[in-house]
């Protein structure tokens, strides 16, 4: 009985899990060329940033959390080039404002990639406090452009 009851506590804490994937699976669905490119390292950062919380909230390893950032930072650099003219057919999650407001949306990338080097930094420091603070800018940077660049999930 206990091992039945472990079982099921083992999958109900990796079915919200799985269904994310689930998700990104059926957003994925028929994406190619720059389009998939940039789903996919919009997926890759998405994982960064949950890995982030997840060390800040769990073992306050400041050396995986300032490798997460790096790659948050690396991929914010490339973003603009991930959003040629053209692109923005389905099963793209960009709203035409993208195309609309270019050079604010580029400045949106560059804020991010300042502030996640920001983070990588504090990071560096191992003084979790600020490192939290700094992750709130990133999220707080991530969130707003998706609320004017992404269509509502």
């Amino acid at each position: 009985m206990e091992r039945l009851n472990k079982s099921v506590r083992i999958l109900l804490l990796t079915l919200p899990v799985a269904m994310v994937g689930v998700r990104f699976v059926w957003a994925h669905e028929g994406a190619t060329g720059i389009t998939k490119q940039r789903m996919d390292a919009m997926e890759s950062m998405a994982r960064a940033i949950k890995a982030i919380r997840r060390s800040l909230e769990g073992n306050r390893d400041s050396a995986a959390i300032q490798n997460e950032a790096g790659r948050i930072r690396e991929m914010a650099v490339r973003i603009p080039e991930g959003f040629p003219p053209g692109s923005d057919a389905k099963p793209t999650d960009a709203l035409p404002a993208v195309w609309q407001r270019w050079t604010d949306f580029q400045a949106r990338a560059t804020q991010l990639e300042q502030e996640s080097a920001k983070l990588v930094a504090v990071a560096a420091s191992g003084d979790i406090k600020n490192i939290a603070v700094q992750f709130r800018v990133v999220g707080q940077i991530c969130s707003a452009c998706h609320t004017d660049y992404r269509r509502k999930q």
